[in-house]
């Protein structure tokens, strides 16, 4: 019997990056699970574009640099 909000399996990081390794698609790992990352529209692409565009040249000439959101990050928990 599946119980609602149950987990049935907790995923190591290590999973979590074999999966990514031979995935087409984005996935985020958060406590032990995986989750499926859903596909933007248009209208969000652009509006991400133009906000790349912004940053990009808000920071040019220092030292910065401004990624999109395909960069895989790994933030490490602290207490």
């Amino acid at each position: 019997m599946m119980f609602p909000g149950r987990r049935l399996h907790r995923y190591t990081y290590s999973d979590y990056v074999a999966l990514e390794q031979q995935s087409t698609t984005k996935h985020e790992f958060l406590d032990g699970e995986i989750y499926a990352m859903a596909g933007g529209s248009e209208e969000h692409s652009e509006l991400a574009a133009e906000i790349l565009r912004i940053l990009g040249n808000a920071v040019e000439n220092r030292p910065c640099r401004v990624h999109t959101s395909d960069l895989r990050i790994y933030v490490e928990f602290v207490g």
